[in-house]
């Protein structure tokens, strides 16, 4: 075999090895597929480097950090991956407010999930994130709209009758502190008319003890005159 020739073979060789060797996202990607997350993750944090407009790729990075517990570096990843994103926002909002959520920043995570759901009202899986928010925020009202939002949007979701619950028992707080205030309102009028009548009952009886005091000082006079 001449030297050219085994050239050629050998560097054919490697050019199709070269054509068949994963690359780093792949490879990552059959580990998350696996939950292997630790093994994953510095694959992705090299496919990140060979490829920073891969939005793609900050998703997976992201959720990576998210499953570790690293919040903070979470919400980091998913905003830098919003910069570059251009079809997956809404995504990208929806993780943002699930970091921020797992901090306790409930209010900033209500926030994300709004803009998730502005971005793509279809998008389902944020109507039910703003609905836990929002119980931990006490806004019940707003939480059962999204709940019901969210069973019309997925009405397959394994989560139906856990979901459905948590309607039924909002709805019945609602309706008791509503009822609350009703009574509390007919107490308040209740209060006022009684003291009304109070008020014009005592009224009355003053003007009667002034008129017998003038007839008793008429009595007197005369008796003085006499």
């Amino acid at each position: 075999m001449s030297a050219f020739k085994y050239f050629t073979v050998a560097t054919l060789f490697i050019f199709t090895s070269v054509l068949t060797m994963a690359s780093p996202l792949e490879d990552a990607e059959k580990l998350l597929l696996e939950n292997k997350f630790k093994e994953a993750q510095p694959l992705l944090e090299q496919a990140l480097l060979r490829e920073p407009d891969n939005e793609k790729i900050y998703l997976y990075l992201g959720r990576v950090y998210e499953h570790f517990g690293k919040y903070d570096k979470a919400f980091q990843t998913f905003s830098k991956g919003l910069g570059v994103s251009r079809d997956k926002k809404h995504y990208f909002y929806l993780d943002m407010g699930i970091s921020l959520y797992m901090e306790n920043k409930i209010t900033l995570a209500e926030e994300m999930y709004t803009k998730a759901i502005n971005y793509d009202m279809s998008f389902e899986a944020p109507y039910l994130n703003r609905a836990n928010a929002r119980v931990a925020l006490k806004k019940y009202p707003d939480a059962v709209d999204d709940y019901k939002y969210y069973l019309l949007l997925k009405p397959e979701t394994p989560q139906r009758s856990e979901i459905q619950r948590m309607i039924d028992l909002l709805s019945g707080y609602i309706a008791a502190e509503e009822q609350k205030i009703e009574d509390a309102k007919q107490r308040e009028q209740n209060l006022k008319d009684l003291l009304d009548t109070l008020e014009k009952s005592n009224s009355g009886n003053k003007n009667l003890s002034a008129g017998s005091e003038t007839i008793t000082s008429d009595y007197e006079n005369e008796d003085i005159m006499d």
